[in-house]
């Protein structure tokens, strides 16, 4: 019932995304054109909703791409607007890209950037009034995904407890599977039986997934539990008895087909990050000296007045990968020795 309910939902998002790329290229083309000061229509809003025929389509793979028409049932909201400006940056380069293969002169500019403008904030928009809505569901008992838990722990126990504290997420475990039925502590939750006795379970039962949670010892069961899920055509999930050493978005690479998972992950290790880093940095440190030369103009005055010897210091300082470089800052000592200019003293 709940893939059936997911395609449906699947099919409502790629129609209301449709719709919202024509409202938007409606709205840009009037707001171009009738709000803002300047410019001629020359070839009409019949011809840019042409255009979208060929631009839908793009926008809909570059979704895909995204998964913003995956379930969001685990997914946060910050982290799928930015995936939409992802996606609204790119089918812009498409669209630009497109006009000028075209040789289409007459289409505005404007209108392709209030376009992506549009487009982006209504989606955004649609995006949290449909979580919203989903979630006044689930909290009344709809739209639930039943999780059957194999093998008990630390990590399953905290994986059940957060599940019970936010109901909104729209999960109900319908019970647990052990080979070791130790009391859990959590009286709502049921003792389904043994590993043994999983595919008799997903035959009986409606389950939408199950979540193994297995300690070590318990490994060598970890392939059969997976092959029956499998044939049962159940999505099966792996909650590693580890967790508490993963970060909270783990970073995997891939060696020779093996996955290798980062316990810590460094941003800036990233080309992109690592750009917009420095690009910060120097921006923000132009912007601050400029802001404060005259309040750095009378620092400098002052140390050169207070005593004699040069009012910048430098010093050789080891920086990231090991790497020297030259720090400056104001002289804060005076010189024990003129003659002897890297000797300080304090006053």
């Amino acid at each position: 019932m709940l893939k059936e309910n997911q395609r449906i939902f699947n099919i409502t998002m790629v129609v209301l995304d449709v719709c919202i790329c024509l409202v938007s290229m409606v709205l840009a083309f009037l707001f171009r054109f009738n709000v803002l000061d300047g410019g001629h229509d020359r070839i009409g809003i019949l011809y840019y909703l042409r255009l979208m025929v060929l631009v839908i389509p793009f926008y809909f793979l570059i979704y895909q791409y995204f998964g913003l028409h995956d379930s969001f049932r685990s997914k946060g909201l910050v982290s799928e607007v930015g995936k939409i400006v992802q996606a609204n940056v790119l089918g812009t380069v498409f669209i630009f890209v497109l006009v000028f293969f075209l040789k289409e002169v007459n289409i505005s500019r404007m209108v392709i950037a209030l376009f992506a403008a549009f487009n982006t904030l209504f989606s955004s928009v649609e995006r949290f009034a449909i979580r919203k809505i989903l979630r006044r569901l689930r909290e009344k008992g709809y739209n639930l995904k039943r999780l059957l838990i194999v093998g008990w722990n630390e990590a399953s126990g905290e994986f059940y407890d957060k599940i019970l504290l936010n109901r909104s997420l729209g999960y109900d475990v319908c019970g647990y599977l052990s080979n070791q039925p130790e009391s859990t502590g959590r009286r709502t939750l049921p003792y389904r039986g043994t590993f043994q006795d999983l595919a008799s379970l997903l035959e009986e039962k409606e389950i939408d997934e199950v979540v193994i949670s297995l300690d070590y010892d318990e490994f060598p069961a970890l392939e059969e539990i997976i092959d029956t899920c499998e044939k049962e055509g159940v999505k099966s999930s792996l909650l590693p008895f580890y967790t508490k050493y993963l970060p909270t978005r783990p970073y995997i690479d891939v060696v020779e087909g093996l996955p290798l998972i980062n316990l810590r992950r460094v941003p800036l290790d990233n080309l992109v990050n690592g750009f917009l880093k420095r690009s910060f940095d120097i921006l923000v440190s132009f912007v601050g000296l400029v802001l404060l030369s005259p309040v750095l103009l009378v620092v400098a005055i002052g140390v050169k007045c207070s005593s004699p010897g040069p009012v910048i210091y430098q010093q050789t300082r080891i920086g990231r990968r090991k790497k020297e470089f030259t720090m400056y800052k104001f002289r804060s000592m005076s010189l024990e020795n003129n003659a002897d200019m890297t000797t300080w003293g304090t006053r």
